[in-house]
């Protein structure tokens, strides 16, 4: 091992250590997740050491809820096309771990055909910051949204709007409301996992041609807030 890998080695295992006296689940998952990929040969060892200090710097933004713009553009700044890959690897490792799935069966898990092309589904006004379905939106020859259901916007917290955009944004729309969907009991028997719902989100992001760092922390967002609200409404 040369002595600038030692180095990176040394600096991925101060940062495991990293706010984990606070004992949170999340956080452990999130270092559990980056060691499992620490032998991955496909990975770039520099681009995971470099995912790690992103996935954590996120993550404690996000715990003290501090995700200004400020703060959002120093993580975007650093994600780049050599650590795209190890931060899309481990976040699908981290979704697994905190939403409890079965790894050996996330074979049989369906994927999100994300067709061509597809129409702006139809709202009513805004309401009480919820917005209604005016009717059933066929996304594709499996999802459909159907009529009357609730939506509040891609959920991004206030305090992080200026950066990534109003909620209800046109390229944000059908992202947010499909993932809204995907999380919603109303979907339960399509058996799509939240992993699967996280990782459409962020494919009909770049679809929409949102900026690849912001559709990066968003789907960062998801895996880590989601949790909390994946099939509990």
């Amino acid at each position: 091992m040369t002595f600038f890998r030692f180095c990176l080695l040394l600096i991925f295992v101060l940062l495991s250590s990293c706010v984990s006296s606070k004992d949170n689940s999340t956080f452990r998952s999130i270092s559990d997740s980056f060691k499992a990929m620490n032998n991955d040969k496909s990975i770039n060892f520099e681009a995971l050491v470099e995912a790690k200090a992103i996935a954590v710097e996120f993550y404690t933004l996000f715990k003290a809820q501090g995700l200004t713009p400020k703060g959002l553009d120093r993580i975007a700044a650093k994600i780049n096309p050599d650590n795209i890959g190890a931060l899309k690897k481990a976040f699908k490792e981290i979704n697994v771990r905190l939403s409890g799935e079965n790894v050996g069966n996330t074979n049989k898990i369906p994927v999100v055909n994300i067709p061509k092309s597809y129409g702006q589904p139809s709202f009513s006004e805004l309401k009480n910051e919820l917005k209604h379905l005016m009717s059933d939106y066929n996304f594709n020859n499996k999802i459909t949204v159907p009529a009357n259901f609730e939506f509040n916007g891609t959920s991004i917290p206030e305090i992080a709007q200026e950066w990534l955009g109003n909620p209800f944004d046109k390229q944000l729309e059908v992202p947010g409301l499909v993932h809204d969907y995907l999380y919603s009991t109303k979907s339960k028997k399509l058996h799509y996992s939240k992993d699967t719902a996280d990782l459409a989100f962020y494919q009909l992001l770049k679809r929409n041609k949102v900026p690849e760092s912001k559709a990066m922390v968003m789907y960062m967002g998801v895996v880590i807030g989601g949790h909390f609200f994946y099939m509990k409404d």
